[in-house]
């Protein structure tokens, strides 16, 4: 069985309090599978499909996946072992408490944040809030994420990430245009309620 497929059927084992995958994390992990490379970030890793998805990848080196959900994080060691995965590891922490004390460069960062714009009557119980939550605009964590990122990346390292329309993607793009990033869009899902789209940022 191959890796996607194991992990898939592994699923039935995901707690609760973690995100199931959905469109938005099937768009990005089609294009992390044949895009990502060198050291890989996936920061809220969830339920570690974008992490898994990076690992089936010859130019992938390592793939470290963190996220604040304990749950989360115990799901995907215990699929990394099950599967005998080498190259992908799992720590809890928040990222802006991540990036305080690392000393690495990736070449590679996934991320699909929490863009949902939420009012506090909205909010989920639990760990699983974290996944959806993006704030009253749906940029709390956003805005913050881009412009740090740049910091995390090696010259000519990458962002694959994903961006809604209920957040708004022109404003992504804006952001990431002015922090020097050449930048693509790679596939995109529309519903009648949403648009996501796939974004490539590459530092220049």
């Amino acid at each position: 069985m191959e890796l996607l497929e194991e992990f898939n059927s592994n699923l039935e084992n995901l707690p609760s309090d973690v995100y199931y995958p959905d469109d938005d994390s099937y768009l990005l992990s089609g294009f992390v599978s044949t895009l990502a490379k060198g050291k890989v970030l996936d920061v809220g890793c969830g339920n570690g499909l974008q992490s898994f998805s990076a690992s089936t990848n010859n130019s992938v080196e390592s793939v470290l996946g963190i996220d604040v959900n304990l749950k989360a994080i115990d799901f995907c060691s215990d699929f990394s072992k099950k599967a005998k995965i080498p190259n992908c590891s799992f720590k809890r922490i928040d990222y802006f408490d991540f990036i305080k004390s690392n000393q690495i460069k990736f070449d590679t960062i996934l991320c699909n944040p929490p863009y949902l714009p939420t009012e506090i009557t909205e909010k989920l119980q639990g760990q699983i809030n974290e996944a959806f939550d993006g704030g009253i605009d749906g940029r709390k964590f956003i805005d913050g994420f881009l412009s740090t990122v740049s910091n995390q990346l090696t010259s000519h390292g990458q962002l694959l990430t994903i961006a809604s329309s209920l957040s708004s993607i022109d404003k992504t793009i804006e952001v990431l245009d002015s922090l020097g990033f050449t930048n693509r869009i790679l596939g995109q899902k529309s519903f009648f309620f949403e648009k996501l789209v796939c974004i490539n940022s590459v530092r220049k």
